[in-house]
C-alpha cells in the first residue's frame, strides 16, 4: 500500500486532481466514490522527487503544472500526455513558485524561492517580471475576475495584480504574516503564518484582528459563524467563532493541503493521506484515504527509468481519525 500526498488540488466535475508532493506522478480521487487512480507521470522529471510541482491549473484544453522543484513548465493534454516543457531557470533556488494561474493565455508564477513575479506568455514563450516586492514571497493567491491578490508570507503586504494591464499595487494588512487568504461577502480572511492573529480586512470597514493561539495556518474558510484554520503543525489547528472565542482544537492532526475549490466546498489532505471533502451545500463532511494497494504501474515505470526497489513515502505515524472531522460535521 502507497500513500499519495500532494498540497495542492484542482476540482473538475467528480474528480480531484492531484501532482504529489513526492514524486513525478500524478493522480485522481473520485468524490463520490472515494476511488484512486493514476493519471500519469511527468517524464521530462525525475522519478522520486519531493515538491516537484505546485499544483496543476486547467487551461483551454489542457493542464499547465506550476514549476516548484521542477526545471520545466510543463503541460499536458487532458489525457495526462506532455505536450511541451518550457525549461525555465535552472540556477533558482527551490522550491521556486508554489502558486500561478492563467490569464488571457499569460500563465502568472508567484515566487516562494524564486526572484520575482513572472509572466510567461502560453503562445510564444516570452517572460516578463512584474512589480518590485523585495524579499517577500508567497504560498497561495486569491483570484478575482483579472485580479490576483497575493498574501506574503515574509510581511504583512498584500500585493494586488491586475492581469490584464500587468499593473501591480500593495497594500499593509494587519501585523501578521499569511500564508493563505479567502473572501467572504465583502470580508477577507487571512491564514496566519505562526501568528497569533485571525485578520480580517474590509475595505468599507478597515481590519480588524482577532488574538488566537499561535497558528501556522494552511488555509482559513469560514463556516457559519466561525472560522477553521487548519494547520501544518500538531496541536495547532483550530474552529474560532468570529468573536475571537476559541470553538475547538484539533491536536492529532497536521494537513499539509486546505483548499476552497468552489463557493461551498473544501478539500484538506493531512499527512497521513486522509483526505477530507466538506460538501456545505448538503451539509456532508467524507473522508477518504489517499491510497493505492496496486503499485505495479509505479514499479513498472521505476523499472524502465532503472531505479532500484520500489518505496515512494516514508512510514509516518497513523493518526486518529478525526476529532478535526466531527467538530467541521457538527458546525
Amino acid at each position: 500500500m502507497v500513500k499519495l500526498l500532494a498540497e495542492r488540488v484542482l476540482c473538475e466535475d467528480d474528480k480531484l486532481l492531484f501532482a504529489s508532493c513526492e514524486s513525478n506522478l500524478l493522480f485522481s480521487m473520485n468524490i463520490i466514490s472515494g476511488n484512486v487512480g493514476i493519471e500519469g507521470f511527468v517524464r521530462c522529471e525525475e522519478m522520486l522527487k519531493d515538491r516537484l510541482f505546485g499544483g496543476l491549473i486547467s487551461y483551454r484544453d489542457k493542464y499547465v503544472l506550476i514549476p516548484a522543484n521542477s526545471k520545466h513548465v510543463v503541460v499536458l493534454d487532458k489525457f495526462f500526455n506532455e505536450v511541451s516543457a518550457l525549461e525555465i531557470d535552472e540556477q533558482s533556488k527551490q522550491p521556486k513558485y508554489m502558486a500561478g494561474t492563467i490569464y488571457n493565455d499569460n500563465l502568472f508564477l508567484f515566487n516562494h524561492v524564486a526572484q520575482g513575479i513572472q509572466c510567461i506568455n502560453m503562445l510564444d514563450a516570452t517572460k516578463t517580471t512584474l512589480g518590485e516586492i523585495g524579499d517577500d514571497y508567497f504560498f497561495s493567491c486569491l483570484i478575482e475576475d483579472s485580479k490576483v491578490l497575493l498574501p506574503s508570507c515574509k510581511s504583512n503586504n498584500v500585493y494586488i495584480i491586475d492581469m490584464a494591464s500587468l499593473s501591480v499595487d500593495k497594500l499593509e494588512i494587519g501585523q501578521g504574516k499569511y500564508n493563505a487568504l479567502e473572501k467572504y461577502d465583502d470580508e477577507y480572511y487571512f491564514a496566519p503564518r505562526g501568528g497569533d492573529y485571525l485578520t480580517i480586512w474590509t475595505i468599507d470597514k478597515g481590519i480588524k484582528e482577532i488574538p488566537i493561539p499561535k497558528c501556522n495556518a494552511v488555509g482559513v474558510f469560514k463556516i457559519g459563524d466561525s472560522v477553521v484554520l487548519p494547520s501544518n503543525m500538531q496541536g495547532q489547528s483550530m474552529q474560532i467563532c468570529v468573536d475571537g472565542s476559541v470553538k475547538g482544537w484539533h491536536s492529532e492532526e497536521r494537513f499539509i493541503l486546505a483548499q476552497r475549490v468552489c463557493d461551498n466546498k473544501y478539500v484538506l489532505m493531512n499527512d497521513d493521506a486522509v483526505v477530507y471533502i466538506l460538501d456545505l451545500d448538503n451539509g456532508n463532511t467524507i473522508a477518504y484515504n489517499a491510497e493505492l494497494n496496486d503499485t505495479s504501474i509505479i514499479e513498472r515505470e521505476m523499472e524502465q527509468r532503472g531505479l532500484g526497489e520500489f518505496k515512494l513515502v516514508n512510514e509516518c505515524k497513523i493518526n486518529t481519525l478525526s476529532v478535526f472531522l466531527k467538530v467541521l460535521a457538527n458546525t
